[in-house]
């Protein structure tokens, strides 16, 4: 099981860091203002894209987790940089529904 904060990728990354579309700051916010400036950035790019959002928050691993898993998007990996007390989130636009 996960804990929040984990800096391991989730299953599904391979291991391996996307190349994100965008890039959000998020730095200092907490989920009330995370998670619509998430949802704005995410609505301009298209379905499979990767959006990567940096946070200073701890509380924002769990936002960001419950947030992704709320709308269908994927949190693709998480990587720390403790010495700089900054998380980078990666999040892959879910794809459109078959027609």
């Amino acid at each position: 099981m996960r804990r929040p904060g984990d800096a391991s990728p989730p299953p599904d990354a391979g291991g391996q860091t996307p190349a994100p579309a965008a890039t959000i700051d998020a730095c200092g916010l907490t989920c009330g203002g995370l998670e619509p400036l998430i949802a704005r950035h995410l609505r301009a790019l298209a379905p499979g894209e990767v959006i990567e959002i940096r946070a200073d928050r701890v509380e924002a691993a769990d936002g960001i987790r419950a947030w992704v898993g709320l709308t269908g998007h994927t949190l693709v990996t998480v990587e720390r940089d403790e010495s700089l007390r900054l998380a980078r989130y990666f999040v892959r636009k879910k794809t459109a529904p078959p027609t």
